[in-house]
């Protein structure tokens, strides 16, 4: 028998929004960074970028890693929805590698920054990227890259190379986002007597403002 308790339990719903400050998220990614499950993450992000503009590998024999070397840090604004700004290094090294590392690559210094909305409608988590810039630096080069390879990147001109590279990524921003426009399904997390769902994301400034559904259920 059901007690009146129990009763109203199970068909009761509650609606609780919970704010995530900048602090709090860039605490966070310095957590991630220093156990090196940050970098994990940003590689498999990297990858499914560079699928969504390259149907192969940008140079047949080398693989293209990026990881971070400092935390990322993360903004929050009304106006321009997420920033993400990555300080990171980009490595070409010929595949498989060896380690200790022992074939030709080349290193990269660079910065990446991405603003992009983020939103929830019917269980659905929507990206839109409003602004993507990759920034390239000064090259390091391995002692048994070729003298060619060498010279080209010793007298790359990043500034100018800098400018073409904006150009190109905001050529292809709309079909990155044209990629991302399905979606991604947000499971329901569910408890032994409560299903907890993500219903809303608001973005304010210093904020990011999310609601959650809390629903009772019949054991």
């Amino acid at each position: 028998m059901t007690s009146p308790i129990d009763a109203k339990y199970s068909f009761s719903s509650r609606m609780v929004q919970i704010a995530l400050s900048d602090q709090v998220a860039n605490c966070l990614s310095e957590t991630l960074f220093v156990s090196y499950q940050l970098n994990l993450l940003v590689q498999q992000i990297f990858n499914k970028f560079l699928d969504a503009i390259s149907p192969g590998p940008l140079q047949k024999g080398m693989d293209l890693t990026l990881s971070c070397i400092l935390p990322p840090t993360i903004t929050s604004s009304s106006k321009t929805g997420i920033t993400i700004d990555i300080p990171a290094e980009m490595t070409w090294i010929r595949s498989p590698p060896l380690y200790p590392v022992t074939e030709p690559y080349i290193s990269l210094y660079t910065n990446i920054s991405v603003s992009l909305w983020v939103t929830i409608e019917n269980d659905f988590l929507y990206l839109n990227i409003s602004s993507f810039s990759l920034v390239l630096g000064t090259a390091s080069i391995s002692e048994n890259m070729p003298e060619g390879y060498k010279q080209a990147v010793e007298n790359t001109p990043w500034l100018k190379l800098n400018s073409y590279l904006k150009a190109i990524l905001n050529t292809l921003l709309p079909f990155v986002n044209e990629k991302l426009a399905g979606g991604f399904l947000l499971p329901p997390l569910p408890t032994e007597r409560i299903t907890v769902g993500l219903a809303d994301l608001k973005i304010q400034d210093g904020y990011i403002v999310i609601s959650a559904s809390f629903v009772g259920k019949d054991k």
